[in-house]
């Protein structure tokens, strides 16, 4: 008899109260009647707000489980920790899907991201909508459509158009395998904040991953904090992936080649 396929969701917070009491209500009414099987992972990353308070109460259920860090030790950390726990406790067939804790990602799209990883893929990615760059500020536009030439001059991926969005669904076994072959570095430029997104797809595109895509709608209008992303620590993180992938002796390209 098969065993049941889990959803594992994957919720890195900081600071981001009250946006994550909707997001986790919305987003256990859709997992309860959805999928047979499922568990939250929260890394409550040093949130001094009211975020903490809420995720010491919720982790209570046993559908959800937490993991604390005592300071803000930023996002590339926080999703460390949540993937290797995932890696180490799931099983075959399992899905592991990757949200945003302020509410902007929602859970209505969840189904089609899984379904895609059952039928044809290792990821997938859910694409913001092109309207949706209109709720942005000008910078936060400005750097999306760098990192959108830059990583198509330098890091295309087939069938991929959204390269930097936290949204995206991975089967069990293609993580396992990233850190099978990466380690700890599999997430490598930890100090470079959102850069962590990114440098995720291009190593799992390295090892031979699928890639699909599923069109949603980014609700920036349910942010209540303020957006954590440095755009210049970004943008150097992005710069500083090129020679980390391509460097002649050392570079993952080269590395990946040889196993």
């Amino acid at each position: 008899m098969n065993e049941k396929k889990t959803i594992w969701v994957a919720l890195p917070v900081f600071n981001e109260w009250p946006a994550i009491n909707s997001l986790i209500e919305n987003l256990q009414d859709v997992l309860q009647s959805e999928f047979d099987d499922y568990m939250i992972v929260i890394c409550d990353d040093g949130s001094t707000d009211g975020s903490k308070d809420f995720i010491n109460q919720i982790s209570k259920d046993e559908n959800i489980h937490v993991i604390r860090h005592l300071y803000n030790r930023g996002l590339a950390e926080a999703i460390r920790d949540i993937f290797e726990h995932v890696a180490e406790n799931g099983k075959s067939g399992d899905v592991l899907v990757r949200m945003d804790g302020d509410a902007t990602h929602n859970p209505i799209y969840l189904k089609k991201l899984i379904n895609e990883i059952s039928e044809k893929c290792d990821v997938a990615v859910a694409s913001r909508i092109k309207t949706n760059d209109k709720q942005l500020s000008i910078v936060r536009r400005a750097y999306s459509l760098f990192a959108r030439y830059f990583v198509k001059l330098f890091f295309p991926v087939p069938k991929i158009s959204e390269y930097t969005g936290g949204f995206r669904a991975y089967s069990l076994e293609i993580i396992q395998k990233a850190f099978k072959v990466y380690g700890g570095s599999f997430i490598q430029l930890g100090s470079f904040g959102f850069v962590c997104t990114f440098e995720k797809l291009i190593k799992l595109s390295l090892i031979n991953a699928k890639f699909s895509e599923v069109p949603f709608e980014l609700e920036y209008e349910n942010k209540t904090a303020e957006s954590k992303m440095v755009p210049w620590i970004t943008i150097l993180g992005y710069i500083l992936l090129i020679p980390v992938i391509y460097w002649p002796k050392t570079g993952w390209k080269k590395r990946i080649s040889k196993l």
